[in-house]
């Protein structure tokens, strides 16, 4: 989305989970074998990503499934939970492509990050601190 238009008549050819064409549809082959979408009326829009989401459920991993169960469904495709939580990590494994079930990227914040490392205050300060010369 390089200029402020809506395309019309465009195929968009997606292999493995990824978009692999996108153009006219005269431009892009379309293999014999592939699923067909009528999008006719329809917008396509790239996937949606919050950056700001507080998904708790810190001791319910299937409470933190349906959070990103919704957040799927309402077209986000990554969600960035800034509170965050060490059993998270399941969650974050999980949201890898190998997953079975269709959910967001999930990444949790720093804050999370921290907690899953046991930090201590010497390395909370190399990590808010710059290194000095």
């Amino acid at each position: 989305m390089d200029r402020d238009v809506r395309l019309q008549c465009q195929t968009v050819r997606v292999e493995d989970g990824r978009i692999t064409a996108l153009g006219d549809v005269d431009s892009v082959e379309v293999p014999a074998d592939a699923t067909l979408i009528d999008g006719a009326g329809r917008v396509r829009v790239p996937g949606l990503v919050e950056m700001h989401g507080h998904v708790s459920g810190d001791d319910d991993p299937a409470y933190v499934e349906d959070a990103l169960a919704l957040y799927l469904a309402n077209g986000f495709s990554l969600v960035r939970n800034m509170p965050g939580d060490p059993s998270h990590r399941r969650c974050r494994r999980a949201s890898r492509p190998a997953s079975s079930t269709a959910r967001p990227s999930y990444l949790p914040a720093f804050g999370c990050a921290l907690a899953m490392q046991q930090p201590s205050p010497t390395r909370c300060a190399r990590i808010t601190r710059p290194a000095s010369t």
